[in-house]
């Protein structure tokens, strides 16, 4: 037994130092001669040994207590002596860790001292970083040597990045190590005070960056007195940590993870809000105890003849039902609550009891009279509605089967037998509906219970819908461009001559002429500019004509349309512009020929869903089709199709863009007589050279806009 109980104290007081956490409660700065220098940690309880380690540039010096916190009431403590400018304080990630920012690196040692530590460094001779000490220096120097007057400082530049994880980064740059921001948290608003730091006016602003994707919405900077302040705004519970190294100053914000396994526990654990209660008995009868909870809690407690036993219970300051639920589990009983009268029974009891009552129900269903009720839909369909009321039913019902056809029909309400098969559906195995398409009408034979079924559900469904306007601008933009350059070259000799014999021959005329360039931008002879040039003789006889001729012609085009179209929520909205082209099958044996026409436009078909935050989700279809008339089959022109299918949410009266149906073409060609047209220089009098280009942009601006319900025509 002696090592047991020496296990149970050593045990316990393992228990005793983990529950007995250390507070870190004071820090004192003590200073000595030569250098040397104490900071000593006060703990409320004896800390573990910390880990350290040390900075050079900028000078550093770190300490980490591990499960330890802080009871200081402020997060940084100033000194501005003994070479220690001040001290931060931080807890993250379960520990403590204090950083001493230094004026140079020092040699230092971490030594116990009861229920705290002693922090001991010895700064290198000659280091004048003390108020003193400079102001000393700066007095015996010469006046010509007095360095420059630091200047104040000021924030350098804000970024924001999203981490790996998620969470939101603030990256401020600062002009100088010792500025010493302040951290504070009010809910989902972090604010950062730099004090006494000027901010440029470049830099004052107010960020939203939602689109990153992370806990924090917004950021603003803004100059408050003497002091720039960063205010954070997120949503959620944030978690912010930050920490500063050498001049950036980084703030990361995580949202604080939920557990959802406990918070499903925390909506399942049973709420009690009675009035508290103490109760302490032995051996009492529970029907006597119950009667005390009736009487101290003003409700009406009926116990079953069959709640019998005794209890030993002692509960201090307990709700008065958290009590009567520890009796009932206690003995096996449970209760049902009807306004202010709690019947309470054995568990079993209570079960056979609602198993007996859903037995009688089923029962009245199967055995109840059959009604028969007509009902108005006003914004739905009523073929679809009965689809939905026979749901789950047998197929080969011969009753189903009747509906059907009567309600495709137009039929009269009509108490057809039904068919087996399961009850799956609103309505029993007795019941049965029909419906008339003309008057959008819905028939439904059944007992009273599942009549109020179909009301409720039609109450629900038979709503009217949320209608969208959908505005579109279609621009479709065109640039052309085209440019000719050829020389015409012309030669006649008039003479006639003789070949003997009779015969006689004659020279010319012989013309270049400019050759036809086939291309998109259409150049007239009416766009040529011409310089001519004639060489002839005396006589009139031989000539030599030259001719240059040079065109270009630019074009640019803009067709912008703005149909506009209201739908209903979920129905597909359809806009289309263009043409029907005819298209002709020739006539085969003795079939004549025959003309068929296919579409070539621009088709825009939008499906709007809105979502229950009150945005608007489209299933767009872009299409656009058109002729090619310099590719035909048989004088029928191929049909040549662009198209984009996508799937945007965009906020209520919000605008997106949609493009990509783009087309660029260019063509050059080079019209010459052989030989001729290669000699260098000589031969641009034997050619013609053409360019062509043509590009074509289609962008559609879709601006989706919730129709109010209160909306009325006045």
């Amino acid at each position: 037994m002696g090592w047991w109980r020496w296990s149970v104290g050593l045990m316990s007081g393992l228990l005793a130092a983990v529950a007995a956490a250390a507070d870190l409660i004071g820090v004192d700065l003590a200073q000595g001669e030569e250098g040397r220098a104490t900071l000593a940690l006060r703990f409320s309880e004896p800390p573990g040994s910390p880990g350290h380690f040390q900075m050079a540039a900028p000078p550093r010096l770190v300490v980490d207590f591990v499960g330890a916190k802080s009871r200081l009431d402020r997060a940084e403590l100033r000194f501005a002596q003994a070479g220690l400018d001040r001290v931060n304080v931080l807890e993250a990630g379960g520990r403590l860790r204090l950083v001493l920012l230094l004026d140079q690196p020092v040699r230092y040692e971490l030594l116990p001292d009861g229920n705290g530590w002693q922090i001991a460094w010895q700064r290198t001779p000659g280091a004048a970083s003390d108020p003193v000490a400079k102001g000393v220096a700066v007095l015996s120097a010469p006046r010509s040597s007095d360095p420059p007057l630091p200047a104040a400082p000021q924030i350098k530049g804000v970024d924001f990045r999203r981490g790996d994880e998620g969470q939101g980064r603030i990256v401020v740059t600062l002009s100088s190590p010792r500025i010493a921001p302040d951290l504070r948290q009010t809910g989902e608003r972090l604010e950062v005070r730099f004090p006494s730091v000027t901010l440029p006016r470049a830099l004052v602003r107010r960020s939203d960056v939602t689109e990153f994707a992370t806990p924090v919405r917004e950021f603003t900077f803004e100059q408050q007195g003497g002091d720039a302040v960063l205010t954070v705004r997120g949503k959620g519970v944030l978690r912010p940590t930050a920490y500063q190294a050498d001049t950036t100053f980084v703030l990361e914000v995580a949202e604080e993870k939920r557990d959802e396994g406990s918070e499903l526990a925390a909506q399942l654990k049973p709420k009690y809000s009675g009035e508290r209660l103490t109760l302490d008995f032995q051996n009492v009868e529970v029907r006597a105890l119950l009667q005390v909870l009736a009487d101290f809690s003003g409700f009406n407690i009926v116990a079953a003849d069959s709640v019998t036993g005794t209890i030993t219970l002692r509960l201090k300051e307990v709700p008065w039902d958290q009590a009567l639920d520890i009796i009932l589990q206690a003995k096996g009983l449970d209760k049902r609550q009807n306004g202010n009268i709690i019947w309470v029974a054995p568990t079993q009891e209570i079960a056979d009891r609602e198993r007996a009552r859903l037995e009688a129900f089923n029962q009245k269903v199967e055995k109840g009279v059959l009604v028969t009720e007509a009902f108005q839909i006003n914004y739905h369909s009523a073929a679809e509605i009965y689809q939905m009321l026979i749901a789950g039913r047998a197929a080969a019902g011969a009753g189903t089967a009747g509906n059907a056809g009567a309600g495709a029909a137009g039929g009269a309400p009509a108490a057809a037998a039904g068919g087996g098969g399961s009850s799956q559906s609103l309505l029993s195995s007795r019941g049965s509906a029909t419906f008339d398409m003309r008057t959008n009408k819905l028939f439904v034979t059944d007992v009273e219970e599942r009549l109020n079924a179909v009301r409720a559900l039609l109450k629900g469904i038979d709503v009217p819908p949320k209608q969208v306007v959908i505005e579109a601008r279609i621009v479709e933009a065109t640039t052309n461009f085209g440019r000719e350059i050829g020389a015409r070259l012309g030669f006649d000799d008039a003479r006639i001559r003789s070949l003997g014999g009779g015969a006689l021959y004659t020279v010319g005329p012989f013309t270049r002429p400019f050759g036809r360039q086939s291309s998109t931008q259409e150049l007239r002879v009416s766009q040529f500019s011409n310089f001519q040039l004639s060489i002839f003789n005396r006589s009139l006889t031989r000539y030599l004509n030259l001719e240059l001729n040079l065109a270009e012609a630019t074009g640019q085009g803009r067709i912008i349309s703005s149909p506009k179209i209201m739908t209903a929520n979920n129905v597909k909205a359809k806009i289309s512009v263009g043409d029907e082209i005819p298209y002709v099958l020739p006539a085969t044996g003795n079939t004549p020929p025959s003309v068929s026409f296919k579409e070539a436009a621009l088709n825009l078909e939008v499906t709007p869903m809105l979502t229950p935050d009150g945005r608007v989700r489209m299933s767009v279809l872009v299409e656009k089709n058109r002729a090619d008339f310099t590719r035909t089959v048989l004088g029928n022109p191929p049909i040549v199709k662009k198209q984009v299918t996508t799937d945007v949410i965009v906020e209520n009266g919000g605008t997106v863009v949609l493009g990509g149906l783009f087309e660029e073409s260019e063509t050059q060609s080079e019209d010459k007589v052989p030989f001729l047209g290669d000699m260098p220089v000589v031969g641009n009098l034997f050619k013609n050279q053409a360019r062509a280009a043509q590009r074509t942009e289609l962008m559609i601006f879709l601006t989706p806009r919730i129709v109010s319900d209160d909306l009325r025509l006045r």
